[in-house]
């Protein structure tokens, strides 16, 4: 029995290696610039290493990437930017290979002698909190590869950190709580979707947003269960670093923080007890989601869009569902995607665990997952009509904050007991781990020798810095890191909490 509980309690540990693992994976088999915007965000991050907070204003009429449909999209993206000085040997990374998943990486490097120039960010005046970690990181780096890299390296240990915090808090819910239900463990381990580790192991600051909901609403189903000062100050940092993320971060922690409260009504009557100890943490949190707010209104250019017409609605709708799915795996710049069998594997164990842990919680944990689930969708409505007013299209990754709440609620909300089945759980593993790897592999065949052409990892058109034999074994270490998440008995369970949904 104690061999057990001992290796029951080491299960969030063995998750958050898992997930370290995976991330660092990413970070070194993904060529730079081969991620959404990252080198945009690249310039944003030195220019900040550098003390440039938002850049040089940049003329609106400045030609920008792409083909946008009007000139109003041009402005609209020109006003969020920001020109910042940029040394020539950090000079951004351009992939040249972008959109063009049957290319391989074969991009041109800067030459050494290339003058200092200003570079543009297009998310130069986004909420900076995410990019802090990073770009002091980044100072170490002398080289444009360097310093990406440090970079990668500090949006992933700013991750893993906040998936540790969900681990954690997940773990003490089974040990005061109980066990979990076969289909919560599930649910757990089909949360951390390949494209939430891609968006850690890259300069994705939705990644960070992610992971910070996650920890903010697990932090707060942790401490409904009882006062502790180290989980208030956990729930309040978390909640920092999650409103100075992304647009969704503030009014996200306050969805979070709501919920919580209608499921866990004693998480109010804990703070009322407790109330010297809440207040500064409380003050905290709401100095921090208030400054975010401001800054949104000041620097950011609103998305909100009257829809046209009922198709609008359906149009936005089609995206809302199609975002779900790519929530799995749709990674690269939305050029590489999961294989359709895995993908479809995956929504469907995740659907199915979902829905038999609705069956084991209250009638009001029932309603305000639905209302956390409606709200998602209202939301991606909203995008989807806006964005694609001014030239662009719903992403996954922008539901996913409202995603992660909603599951994590799920997962940590008082539940009926359950028969324990390892198998089911350990399948899901098992799933989850041939996902991963499969999603690695997929994206860095497109890299190194384009999707369509023959595999080659012994003679290919691009090899990261150390080779693709370190790279693939990382690949494969991650994957069997997570099969490897022991399951416990008894009074113990999975401990593998994660932090997204699909």
């Amino acid at each position: 029995m104690l061999q057990l509980i001992r290796r029951a309690r080491t299960a969030p540990a063995v998750a958050t290696a898992a997930f370290a693992v995976l991330g660092l994976a990413w970070a070194l088999s993904t060529p730079p610039g081969a991620a959404p915007d990252e080198p945009s965000h690249y310039v944003r991050m030195v220019g900040l290493a550098r003390g440039e907070l938002v850049g040089a204003r940049v003329d609106p009429s400045t030609p920008t990437p792409g083909a946008l449909p009007n000139i109003e999209a041009v402005e609209r993206m020109n006003r969020e930017a920001g020109r910042y000085d940029v040394p020539r040997l950090l000079t951004p990374p351009k992939p040249c290979n972008a959109f063009r998943p049957d290319l391989p990486f074969n991009c041109p490097w800067a030459p050494i002698d290339a003058p200092s120039g200003e570079d543009i960010s297009y998310h130069a005046r986004y909420l900076p909190g995410a990019y802090v970690v990073p770009a002091a990181l980044s100072r170490v780096g002398s080289t444009m590869w360097q310093a990406l890299s440090a970079g990668r390296i500090g949006f992933l240990l700013q991750a893993t950190a906040l998936f540790a915090v969900v681990a954690a808090a997940v773990s003490q819910r089974c040990r005061l709580r109980g066990r979990l239900s076969t289909g919560s463990a599930v649910v757990l381990a089909t949360g951390a979707t390949p494209l939430v580790l891609f968006t850690a192991g890259t300069l994705a600051p939705n990644g960070t947003e992610v992971l910070a909901l996650a920890a903010v609403t697990a932090s707060a189903m942790r401490l409904a269960l009882g006062w502790s000062t180290r989980w208030m100050w956990c729930l309040a940092l978390c909640s920092l670093v999650a409103s100075w993320s992304r647009d969704l971060g503030a009014p996200s922690v306050a969805l979070a923080l709501v919920a919580v409260a209608l499921v866990e009504p004693s998480i109010v009557a804990v703070a009322r007890e407790r109330r010297q100890g809440v207040r500064l943490p409380l003050a905290l949190m709401a100095i921090g989601a208030v400054s975010a707010v401001v800054w949104q209104l000041v620097n950011k250019v609103s998305v909100l869009h009257r829809p046209g017409s009922f198709a609008d609605l359906s149009t936005g709708l089609s995206d809302v569902g199609e975002a779900v799915l790519a929530s799995v795996g749709l990674v690269g710049w939305l050029d590489v995607r999961i294989h359709r069998a895995l993908e479809v594997a995956w929504v469907v164990v995740a659907a199915l665990a979902a829905g038999a842990t609705l069956t084991r919680v209250s009638s009001r944990v029932q309603r305000v997952v639905a209302g956390v689930a409606a709200l998602t969708a209202l939301t991606g409505v909203v995008l989807s009509i806006g964005l694609r007013a001014v030239g662009f299209g719903l992403q996954a990754r922008f539901l996913l904050p409202l995603l992660a709440i909603g599951l994590v609620v799920l997962v940590m909300a008082p539940q009926r007991d359950a028969p324990w089945s390892p198998g089911v759980v350990r399948g899901a593993l098992v799933l989850v781990a041939v996902g991963h790897l499969a999603m690695l592999l997929q994206a860095a065949h497109r890299h190194a020798n384009g999707i369509g052409q023959h595999v080659d990892f012994v003679t290919p058109v691009w090899s990261p810095p150390l080779g693709w034999g370190p790279s693939i074994g990382l690949m494969v270490l991650g994957a069997v890191r997570v099969m490897a998440v022991p399951l416990g008995g008894g009074q113990r369970a999975v401990g593998a909490g994660t932090t997204s949904s699909s």
